[in-house]
């Protein structure tokens, strides 16, 4: 578990407004009655459970004021504190009102400081990159830095779930920013991670990734390989509308049919969106490819030149 308690990494959330001198009191007080926590009381480990309850609620006021008396109560350098102070840290990076970056990556530097050996440096370290990669959006973004940020994050905390993290996010950013040579290293990077990886849970976005760097370097076979892959690989959630597989269905075979010419592939997808998404907005537009492709594999067997009407809208 990445907490004692796994809370979920929350970046767009609302919270009620408290001034600094009542948080301040509040932080007093709770350090008052967790110091004097009688048998019947609430145990710091409760509260802590609580502390990250009020989190995920985006109760984040309420969160901040335990996660600050849990560290005031208990001993330096012990778990639950170096935890609260973790979660303190969190409310301030991830709450949408009042959020201030400037006294998350505080902590964070804090914790990185302080518990250097701690299980949750890593996650702090990736974090603290993460402010300046969510950075609000007045404020421009030092990609290149990013991308060295992030490496060097992967060879302070190899083998790390944080690390593992960072690794998706620089090869992110360095595909979207790579020439055709560039994007043939990093195609080279991402198949030599998933081969040593066969468990590897970011499989799915890192052939998307892939698939991308072969697209850009000009190797649409490998492309396509990959997009399959990708759509293999995908974990669905059935409760969760947005991740259903019409588009990924469309993407591949419109790649397919007019960046490998692969008919049968791109016939093969676009069978399955109109199965089984009959009513999508693309459903009308791959029945027009279908009886297209036939049209054009006619002309080509009659030696015929086929029209140029017969090019496909940019995907949708």
């Amino acid at each position: 578990m990445r907490f004692r308690h796994d809370p979920p990494n929350v970046h767009a959330s609302i919270s009620r407004s408290v001034p600094e001198a009542l948080r301040r009191v509040a932080g007093l007080i709770g350090a008052l009655v967790l110091g004097a926590c009688a048998p019947g009381g609430r145990p710091p480990d409760a509260l802590l459970r609580q502390a990250w309850e009020d989190y995920r609620n985006s109760e984040f006021a309420l969160a901040t004021q335990t996660f600050r008396a849990l560290q005031a109560s208990q001993p330096a350098g012990a778990e639950i504190a170096v935890e609260a102070l973790y979660g303190e840290a969190s409310c301030w990076n991830h709450r949408r009102s009042g959020r201030n970056i400037a006294k998350a990556v505080a902590l964070y530097d804090a914790l990185l400081d302080q518990h250097p050996d701690s299980p949750l440096a890593p996650w702090a370290a990736l974090d603290r990159v993460r402010t300046r990669h969510l950075a609000p959006a007045d404020q421009d973004i030092d990609f290149p830095q990013l991308i060295q940020d992030y490496a060097a994050l992967e060879r302070r905390y190899p083998g790390t779930p944080a690390a593992a993290d960072a690794f998706l996010y620089r090869i992110r950013l360095a595909v979207s920013l790579a020439d055709a040579a560039q994007a043939a290293v990093l195609a080279t990077e991402i198949e030599a991670h998933l081969a040593a990886h066969p468990e590897e849970p970011y499989r799915s976005p890192l052939l998307k990734i892939l698939a991308e760097a072969h697209h850009k370097r000009g190797a649409e076979d490998r492309r396509l390989a990959s997009l399959v892959g990708a759509l293999e690989s995908r974990e669905d959630d059935p409760s969760t509308p947005f991740f259903e597989r019409s588009t990924a269905y469309w993407e591949i075979a419109y790649a397919a049919e007019f960046d490998a010419g692969d008919f049968a592939l791109a016939r093969k997808f676009h069978r399955l969106l109109l199965e089984e998404f009959p009513n999508d907005d693309r459903a009308f537009a791959a029945e027009k490819a279908l009886a297209r492709m036939d049209r054009v594999e006619a002309d080509v067997r009659a030696g015929r030149m086929p029209p140029a009407d017969r090019i496909a809208p940019s995907p949708q």
